[in-house]
């Protein structure tokens, strides 16, 4: 009797290696409820990227991402370059594997498997690195979760994709069981003219900001997450709300349950003068977030220069809650940012899969 794996017999194993740098230059104006007022300005790389991915059989890829990330006012490189990310993919369906010739149309099974250092599937849907917007939304800053996870999912169109897994936390009320405890679970939807998606996690103090700006004794957290999108005629709206589910009781955050909106709309390829460019609009609110704005208004323009090479400019407008700020009233700020992408496919070595039995 004969077990097929459903992968053809002969397969190229393939590299690919990509990424992205961020140049920017950046001034915020920032008033504070006393009426002083503080300028800071600089020219950083706001993100370096470099990700690579090996792909050894049809069914399965090996990503590895390194990251650098600098604040206006600092970042030296031993602070930064490191490894983002580093997981495996299993997967039954082309469309959770990088895009390969073989893989076109392969829908053996609508299982797949990440394991290994990710970014959650929690708040970090929005396409922030399209270029629509320099600055990252607060809703991504509340959520976004970067960890050693076990995700199993099943995905059975294009339009569904079903996942959950387990993940080792740091975040606050830690320090006590070191239990691997930590959970989430996602339902993405697709359908014209957008999708939705919907996340869960029982731990919401796992966030890359919340662990600095938590009590360390804090108790456990859930959080939910909700994120649209839709194409409506010239324009593309994206929308995301992220919250915590229960108060805080220590520290800063004590009494308070924080949460954050965020949405923008975007006008592409506008003709002006001899130029395409994409004009998006942008509006975020927080709430009981302390010393996290209230508001913040804003506009994005850019402009591919050439292939491969994006201009961008962007203004923002925030505004502070005074009962949940260390005493900032109004900011302002100003960045122009150049941006390119590279990427490169390898060829390798053709591999043999004959057929168990």
């Amino acid at each position: 009797m004969g077990l097929s794996l459903g992968y053809a017999e002969q397969s190229v194993a393939q590299l690919e290696i990509g990424g992205h740098l961020n140049v920017t230059a950046s001034q915020t104006d920032t008033d504070d409820t006393g009426g002083n007022s503080e300028k800071v300005s600089d020219i950083n790389v706001n993100s370096l990227e470099l990700g690579l991915v090996a792909s050894p059989s049809r069914n399965t890829d090996v990503n590895v991402v390194w990251l650098l990330e600098e604040e206006p006012g600092g970042g030296s490189p031993d602070q930064g370059f490191a490894v983002d990310q580093a997981y495996v993919t299993l997967s039954g369906t082309g469309r959770m594997l990088a895009e390969r010739p073989d893989r076109e149309g392969m829908e053996n099974s609508p299982w797949y498997l990440h394991i290994g250092k990710m970014y959650i599937p929690f708040a970090t849907n929005f396409e922030y690195h399209t270029f629509d917007v320099i600055s990252e939304p607060d809703t991504l800053g509340m959520g976004e979760t970067l960890e050693s996870a076990l995700q199993i999912g099943y995905s059975p169109t294009e339009s569904m994709n079903v996942y959950g897994g387990i993940y080792g936390g740091r975040g606050a009320d830690q320090g006590t069981g070191n239990e691997l405890n930590d959970i989430f679970l996602g339902i993405n939807g697709e359908f014209e003219p957008g999708g939705v998606v919907v996340q869960w996690t029982n731990n919401i103090n796992n966030s890359i900001t919340l662990i600095d700006e938590l009590d360390p004794s804090e108790d456990t957290n859930a959080g939910l997450t909700v994120y649209g999108h839709a194409s409506l005629g010239p324009a593309q709206i994206q929308v995301s709300y992220v919250s915590a589910q229960d108060e805080y009781a220590v520290g800063d955050f004590a009494g308070q349950q924080p949460a954050a909106l965020y949405a923008e709309v975007t006008f592409a390829d506008l003709g002006m003068g001899s130029r395409q460019w994409d004009l998006t609009a942008l509006y975020g609110q927080t709430d009981e977030w302390f010393d996290h704005p209230e508001s913040t208004m804003g506009l994005v323009v850019d402009t591919a220069v050439m292939d491969g090479i994006t201009l961008s400019l962007e203004y923002l407008h925030r505004e502070f809650d005074s009962s949940v700020s260390s005493g900032a009233d109004k900011e302002n700020l100003f960045a122009l940012q150049f941006s390119t992408e590279f990427g490169e496919v390898l060829g390798g070595l053709v591999r043999q899969h004959p057929p168990i039995d």
